[in-house]
């Protein structure tokens, strides 16, 4: 009896401790999921800084720079110092010139094309003998002796606004000496316009500046040809008018022609002059 007691006492506490494990093993119910607040969207992050570009050059706020300019100066007044076998020596303000340049591309290249035209203006009195082409000496009346010249050229840049290049020229007057044709070569330099106060300046030489036709000399009938060297030169500063396309030139231009053969003597014009221009 006692044995059946304790049999049964030891099965009761087995098949509790087996329903407590049991319990414990199996899961209970999971917690409702308190639904969270929806996450913030990520703030879009900054972008970043861009270096900042490098500045361009700081242009005139008188005359902003362009990369193509064209401009023109005339000559109201020109101081000239002239030699040629008409007078020793005379100084006179019948000078005038006309110069234009533009600055543009061609095929990618940097180039420059001008024009210019050169007018002098002086007294010869007569009644004494002066040089003659091919030699001897001749007596010219007295007249109003005026010569001209006028070039075509263009050049490229080898640095901004300064060009190598070549000059064309052509040379007349109106006391019967013969025309004369030429091809210079030299380096110019152009006004900066990026800045309101610029300088500019040339020189071209050639050695042979010559007749395109034979000269016939008056007093022999013998025909003859002539020929100089010729150097030309000019430096100058450009004043450019604030806020306006208006240009201020002061500058020295001259240009030397040294007898190579025939010729009556050497010519020689220089002086001081003042200009006044545009630029488009």
């Amino acid at each position: 009896m006692k044995i059946s007691s304790f049999v049964c006492s030891v099965l009761l506490l087995g098949f509790a401790t087996v329903a407590t494990a049991q319990a414990q093993a199996l899961p209970g119910p999971s917690p409702t999921a308190v639904p969270s607040a929806a996450p913030a969207p990520a703030s879009a992050s900054p972008a970043p800084e861009s270096s900042p570009a490098a500045a361009a050059p700081a242009a005139s706020p008188s005359s902003p720079w362009k990369p193509y300019d064209h401009f023109a100066l005339l000559t109201p007044l020109a101081i000239t110092h002239v030699s040629s076998e008409l007078t020793p020596g005379t100084t006179t303000l019948g000078g005038f010139n006309v110069d234009s340049a533009s600055e543009l591309k061609i095929w990618k290249v940097l180039t420059m094309v001008g024009f210019d035209f050169h007018q002098v203006t002086y007294q010869h009195e007569a009644n004494y003998p002066v040089p003659a082409i091919g030699g001897g000496t001749t007596i010219f009346p007295t007249l109003t002796a005026t010569e001209y010249e006028y070039g075509f050229r263009g050049g490229v840049a080898v640095v901004p606004h300064t060009y190598v290049g070549f000059n064309s020229i052509f040379v007349a007057n109106n006391y019967g000496n013969p025309e004369l044709i030429g091809y210079e070569f030299g380096v110019e330099r152009l006004p900066d316009f990026s800045q309101t106060l610029s300088f500019h300046g040339k020189f071209y030489t050639t050695g042979n500046l010559f007749n395109e036709f034979n000269f016939v000399v008056h007093s022999t009938g013998e025909t003859v040809a002539v020929s100089y060297r010729n150097f030309e030169y000019e430096v100058g500063a450009v004043y450019a008018v604030p806020h306006r396309p208006y240009l201020l030139d002061l500058g020295y231009r001259g240009f030397a022609r040294v007898n190579r053969f025939n010729a009556p003597a050497n010519i020689e014009e220089t002086g001081p002059y003042l200009a006044l221009g545009f630029r488009l």
